[in-house]
């Protein structure tokens, strides 16, 4: 079994969340509860900077996550820090081409502050 871990610090006007270690499916249930438990209304900064691998199940929790919290809340959903097995999952489904991804937390709060959101 993956081991994964969440670090959620909720700020003035951000929620961020932390993911590091390894996501796949005997454990994606642990993220989706993660991602349950952040605030509504506030923008969510998902940090993987510190996520090694993710498989299909992982990546669909995302899509999922990104469709509820954009689409039907109307909120916003910015990633940071992907590289490695991730970085190329977004890569090669399309992904990246339909979400917001930036190198860091502080590039994603920035953006959002400038209303890029």
């Amino acid at each position: 079994m993956s081991s994964v871990s969440f670090t959620c610090s909720r700020e003035a006007e951000v929620t961020v969340l932390a993911v590091t270690g390894e996501v796949d499916a005997t454990n994606v249930g642990q993220l989706t509860e993660a991602l349950q438990d952040c605030p509504e209304g506030k923008p969510l900064i998902l940090d993987l900077s510190g996520l090694d691998f993710m498989d299909s199940s992982g990546l669909n929790a995302l899509v999922i996550a990104r469709r509820t919290i954009e689409d039907q809340a109307g909120g916003h959903l910015f990633f940071t820090g992907l590289q490695g097995a991730p970085y190329r999952l977004f890569t090669i489904t399309g992904l990246m081409k339909h979400v917001r991804v930036y190198d860091s937390v502080e590039a994603a709060r920035q953006a959002y502050e400038r209303g890029v959101a």
